[in-house]
């Protein structure tokens, strides 16, 4: 019996999206984390939970030994997938978590991906509205230069190259 359902291919269109965060705030977040032993995420109303991001937050120091390979490895990891996703034809739409989460009065990046998810909210969304829509609370609101015990040494490390953008809140 020969059937003919292989005629009746559906094509599906699979849409990609591609999200990375500043390479500085990752190295702190799992420093944060790990010597602090506190969750990833806290409940909007879980006050301890927030207490303990606030104060683990104001103490991270970065390691400078090996920052710039890492740093490097991180930049070239992320463009080795866009250039991966573009060479086997997918379409993908690149974002930052800063683009979305530090952007407390601004919701066109998340409008920009519904829209081209093709569902969702496409326009009158606010920031308000996001947060609103999340079990979890923001646990970093701080800058880097409030974060980094060693602020000014990471911020010499990097200046002159092609990372020293990375500390710019």
């Amino acid at each position: 019996g020969n059937s003919d359902s292989g005629s009746q291919v559906q094509t599906q269109v699979i849409r990609v999206l591609f999200m990375t965060r500043n390479p500085i705030d990752v190295l702190m977040s799992g420093i944060k984390h790990h010597f602090n032993n506190i969750s990833a995420h806290c409940a909007s109303d879980d006050k301890e939970c927030l207490q303990r991001h606030k104060s683990a937050q104001k103490q991270i120091l970065l390691p400078t030994e090996g920052l710039l390979d890492k740093l490097k490895s991180m930049v070239n990891d992320t463009e080795v997938v866009k250039n991966t996703l573009s060479d086997i034809g997918v379409d993908y739409y690149y974002t930052t978590y800063e683009k979305l989460y530090n952007n407390d009065d601004d919701a066109e990046e998340w409008m920009r991906i519904f829209r081209y998810l093709g569902r969702g909210p496409t326009q009158g969304l606010t920031f308000d509205d996001v947060e609103k829509a999340f079990p979890y609370a923001k646990t970093s609101k701080s800058s880097r230069k409030d974060m980094l015990l060693n602020y000014k040494e990471i911020k010499s490390l990097l200046q002159g190259t092609e990372f020293s953008h990375f500390l710019d809140d």
